[in-house]
């Protein structure tokens, strides 16, 4: 029987610190020829203040969502399962922006993991 979806690469990001608000932080380097789509995505708000954090590309102003921002409550951490994740393919470099700025101990966190493709995921 064949299967209608391919297989991919797994990767975890390292923890990427958003320090600065509105502004896109690099997240996952996505290598040459290869696409990914998020899997899992675990933020930490270590900051006073509910963050609004979302995944898109691009660094500094030219930060483009692309999905819609998580909403996470202030020194609370939040865990998205690949089932509520939209199903979205990152053709670059994978970066998080969020509403709240601050250095740590007061910064935002994240982390991803991935699957990554050769090409396009099908």
């Amino acid at each position: 029987m064949a299967q209608d979806y391919k297989h991919g690469i797994p990767a975890v990001s390292p923890i990427a610190s958003i320090i600065a608000a509105a502004t896109g932080t690099l997240v996952h380097t996505l290598p040459a020829t290869r696409t990914c789509r998020a899997r899992k995505i675990h933020i930490f708000n270590h900051n006073a203040a509910t963050a609004n954090v979302s995944l898109g590309t691009g660094l500094a102003g030219l930060f483009v969502p692309a999905m819609v921002a998580w909403q996470v409550l202030a020194g609370m951490d939040l865990i998205v399962e690949e089932g509520q994740i939209p199903d979205f393919e990152f053709t670059a470099n994978v970066t998080a922006s969020s509403n709240v700025a601050g250095a740590a101990p007061a910064n935002v966190e994240i982390q991803i993991e991935v699957e990554e493709y050769l090409g396009t995921a099908g």
